[in-house]
C-alpha cells in the first residue's frame, strides 16, 4: 500500500492543482487525504477502502466543493498519464472515422457536379492540409483529445480538395466530421457523478460519534466513523459525544444529523 498511497497523493494533488483548486486548499486536502490513508493502512485497510475503485471520481468529489468543474478543464487521465501513454476508447474514434469516410464517398459522388474554380480548389488543398497538420501537432502536444476531431475533419476536407471536390463540400465535411467527433469525445470524457458506496460515500447512512462539537457558525466539528475521523457540519449545534447519522459526504466533510433516541 505505501507505494500506491504515495502515487495517489501525487496524482490527486496534480489533478487538484491543474483544475484550479487554490494552492492552499490543495495542500490541506492532500494532508487530510494522507491522514485517512495512513489510518487505513494502520487498520489493515486498502486504498480502495478510502477512495473507492475510481480515484478520479473521488478526487473530483473533493475538488468540486472548492470550485465547479468547467468543460475544458484537464481530466484525471490528462494530469496523471504521460501524453505518450494516453489511451481512449475506440468508439469515438471509429465514429469520427466512419463519418469522415462517409463524407469522402458522398463528396466523390456528388461534389464533382459543382462548378468551381480550380484555383480556389488548389488554394484550399494547401489550407486544409496545413490545418490538418497544425491540429494534429496540437493534439500531440496537448491533452484532452479536443483537437483530434478538427484534425480529422481538416484531413477529410484536404482529401476532398485534392480530388477536386467543391469548396462547399469541403466545408460541410469539415464541420460535420468535427462536430460528430466532438460529440462522441464529449460523451467519452463527460464528467460522471460519483456513485453510491464509492470511497467515503459508503458511510452515507452510517452512524458515528461527534468528537469535536459542531458549531454551524464557525464551521468547526468532527465525527468519528469506525476508525476514521472526518470533518463534520450540521444545521444545528451538536455537542461532543453525541451519536449522529451521516446524511451525505461533501468533499472532505460529512453532513450529519443528531440521532433521536
Amino acid at each position: 500500500m505505501p507505494e500506491r498511497k504515495d502515487e495517489l497523493l501525487e496524482a490527486a494533488s496534480s489533478y487538484w492543482a491543474a483544475t484550479n483548486v487554490p494552492p492552499s486548499v490543495v495542500q490541506g486536502m492532500r494532508a487530510e487525504l494522507e491522514v485517512h490513508l495512513r489510518e487505513a493502512q494502520t487498520h489493515g485497510r486498502s486504498v480502495d477502502d478510502v477512495v473507492g475503485p475510481d480515484p478520479a471520481r473521488f478526487a473530483e468529489q473533493w475538488a468540486e466543493v472548492h470550485r465547479p468543474y468547467v468543460p475544458g478543464m484537464p481530466t484525471w487521465e490528462e494530469t496523471t498519464t504521460p501524453v505518450g501513454k494516453r489511451t481512449i476508447s475506440s468508439g469515438p474514434i471509429l465514429a469520427t472515422l466512419a463519418t469522415a469516410v462517409a463524407f469522402v464517398a458522398i463528396g466523390l459522388v456528388f461534389g464533382q457536379e459543382e462548378e468551381v474554380s480550380m484555383d480556389d480548389i488548389e488554394n484550399w488543398r494547401w489550407i486544409w492540409t496545413g490545418l490538418a497538420v497544425v491540429f494534429g501537432i496540437g493534439e500531440m502536444l496537448t491533452a484532452g483529445f479536443f483537437l483530434l476531431p478538427f484534425a480529422v475533419g481538416a484531413a477529410v476536407s484536404a482529401v476532398l480538395a485534392w480530388v477536386g471536390v467543391g469548396v462547399a463540400w469541403q466545408w460541410a465535411a469539415f464541420l460535420v466530421t468535427s462536430v460528430v467527433g466532438l460529440v462522441f469525445m464529449r460523451r467519452f470524457t463527460a464528467d460522471e457523478q460519483p456513485g453510491p458506496n464509492i470511497g467515503a460515500n459508503r458511510y452515507t447512512g452510517a452512524g458515528g460519534t461527534i468528537i469535536e462539537a459542531i458549531d454551524p457558525t464557525s464551521g468547526t466539528g468532527s465525527v468519528r466513523i469506525e476508525t476514521e475521523v472526518w470533518r463534520a457540519f450540521a444545521d444545528e449545534p451538536i455537542e461532543a459525544g453525541t451519536a449522529v447519522r451521516i446524511l451525505s459526504v461533501s468533499g472532505t466533510r460529512m453532513r450529519v444529523e443528531r440521532v433521536n433516541e
